[in-house]
């Protein structure tokens, strides 16, 4: 509110807005999108973070799987505005996905037992948390 004065009288109003008729309050955010990508034949991975929207992250990290040797490389899994980990064992891989690496960690750990894989262990980590823009 803001103090307005008239002939003989003073009280408050709204503050006056901007374009859209809305003042903006608070921070703005803007998304963060990562992928990861891989070669079923081969096992090779490429995988990105950071990028600012899905079509983005999934282009980069089919590149990042094709410039490390992979052929016929897919997306395998995207997350926004998260951590993400891949956990590989003896027999396969998954991924957990959460706010944090050590929530992620957890739940790609507890994936990996729950399939009854052995020697599961991170083989990737990555964040893509949203970007304060204002």
């Amino acid at each position: 509110m803001i103090p307005y004065q008239g002939t003989n009288t003073q009280s408050c109003g709204p503050i006056p807005s901007t374009a859209g008729g809305v003042a903006p309050s608070g921070p703005q955010w803007s998304s963060r999108w990562g992928a990861i990508a891989s070669d079923a034949t081969t096992g090779v991975l490429g995988a990105v973070d950071r990028r600012e929207n899905k079509r983005a992250a999934s282009k980069d990290a089919v590149s990042e799987c094709k410039s490390r040797g992979g052929d016929k490389c897919k997306v395998e899994f995207t997350y926004r505005d998260q951590c993400v980990v891949t956990i590989a064992g003896d027999t396969g891989s998954n991924h957990g996905h959460a706010e944090s690496v050590e929530l992620a960690t957890q739940l790609g750990m507890d994936a990996c037992a729950k399939r009854g894989d052995t020697n599961c262990h991170v083989y990737y980590q990555a964040c893509s948390l949203p970007v304060r823009v204002r």
